[in-house]
């Protein structure tokens, strides 16, 4: 998968709630079954229309929250690459939400730093498991002050036998 990609996961259900089949790929790029997706703080909404029947399209959804987001059935999938994704909403005020995934455990770093370049806040400075996860800012440095409209940079970086991977954001706190 490139970079920016995302994999969307769908399941099936009949009319009396019950599943109908197994959890499936419904994006995976350019050969996507044309999905929708749309969120905030709490859930994932996404979907997509189908025409394996041969009958027209049938519309398909499903809403998940974001901590069983990485659940696909009775088991969990994990990212295939570390990445740090886009915040929302950006420009945001008083609050943003920072998103991320990991492929392998390993000593995660979270900052944000202004745009000269000087660490305003760090948010995350811990070990944790594969996984996607979140964070929020809300908008203020280290000693709680409330930080001025403007470009900011959140900077992830994550290590893992001597190995460093970093990722850098841009966010726009608008007051």
């Amino acid at each position: 998968m490139g970079s920016g990609s995302s994999i969307l996961m769908g399941q099936g259900f009949n009319t009396d709630g019950s599943k109908d089949g197994d959890n499936f790929l419904v994006s995976d790029g350019p050969s996507a079954r044309l999905p929708e997706a749309a969120s905030n703080a709490e859930q994932i909404l996404f979907a997509w229309q189908d025409n394996r029947r041969s009958k027209g399209f049938d519309i398909y959804a499903k809403l998940i929250s974001w901590e069983d987001a990485s659940v696909v059935s009775d088991h969990i999938v994990l990212p295939q690459s570390h990445a740090l994704m886009a915040n929302y909403p950006n420009p945001f005020n008083p609050e943003t939400v920072i998103p991320y995934r990991l492929s392998t455990s390993g000593m995660v770093r979270l900052s944000i730093f202004n745009l000269a370049g000087q660490c305003v806040r760090n948010l995350v400075g811990r070990e944790e498991p594969a996984g996607l996860r979140r964070v929020v800012w809300d908008g203020t440095d280290s000693r709680g002050g409330r930080m001025n409209s403007g470009v900011y940079f959140c900077r992830m970086s994550v290590e893992r036998g001597g190995r460093v991977s970093q990722f850098t954001r841009k966010l726009c706190l608008v007051r």
